[in-house]
């Protein structure tokens, strides 16, 4: 046993040991060599977030969100709507489709939930929208029911869609300052809900767009010239991405 090596100044003195130590290293850097964590576009082939977890805990960033979103694009494409008026995905995993098997899962059950709405009549597979908020899963091309504001301060959508994933929340750029304000002041997340007029959505769902932070939203909404952000949820309202209009 290595403990019970002889030691000299406290520290173990074994000839062995050490030649093990450099073994394991060498073993490690072999292996991150061979292997390495395979996130990349959605246009490379490559297996997306192999190496993080759904951006559903603190604090994502700008690339989590790219990341994510760049998946689900990736399993919607194999989405289709079966004679019965549901859902389904002609991939069993997501390594066919090119995603990591978590997010695969975090999709599939998504869609699932979908196709509950679906059964119940709470939805319309017509008004079921891809990711890209622009054709809904027909792949026809739909019209948004929200008037885009066009006053010079108040720029963007606002209000409630539905994708696959789940609801997707637009705020105009007035409403999206007044999130990142609130956020930078420290508001509760009542007040956030009454300053932007939110009744569509549970007030709780707000924890998670806090928890990315005032200074990301504000520069995704900045990076698409202050048109205003929206948030897409998953059906249990946990965050999926949040990205500029």
């Amino acid at each position: 046993c290595l403990l019970n090596q002889p030691t000299y100044g406290g520290y173990v003195y074994a000839p062995f040991y050490s030649l093990t130590v450099r073994f394991v290293i060498g073993v490690m850097f072999a292996m991150l060599f061979l292997f390495p964590s395979s996130i990349a576009s959605a246009d490379t082939g490559m297996l997306i977030g192999e190496k993080s977890s759904p951006p559903m805990g603190k604090g994502p960033d700008v690339q989590t969100f790219q990341d994510f979103a760049a998946a689900a694009r990736r399993f919607e494409k194999h989405l289709f709507v079966g004679q019965d008026g549901l859902l389904y995905v002609n991939a069993q995993t997501g390594a066919e489709i090119g995603i990591s098997e978590t997010w695969y899962q975090v999709f599939e059950t998504a869609m699932e939930e979908t196709n509950r709405q679906l059964r119940g009549g709470a939805l319309d597979v017509t008004d079921v929208r891809l990711v890209d908020g622009t054709h809904n899963v027909f792949g026809r091309q739909v019209v948004s029911r929200f008037r885009t504001n066009n006053h010079v301060e108040c720029v963007g959508r606002s209000g409630l869609e539905y994708t696959w994933m789940g609801p997707r929340l637009y705020l105009n750029d007035c409403q999206t300052h007044l999130l990142v304000k609130g956020l930078y002041s420290g508001a509760t997340l009542g007040l956030l809900c009454v300053q932007l007029g939110i009744t569509s959505i549970p007030c709780g769902a707000l924890s998670a767009v806090a928890a990315v932070g005032a200074s990301t939203i504000d520069l995704i909404d900045e990076m698409g010239e202050h048109h205003g952000v929206y948030i897409q949820y998953t059906w249990n309202y946990q965050l999926g991405w949040i990205w500029h209009q």
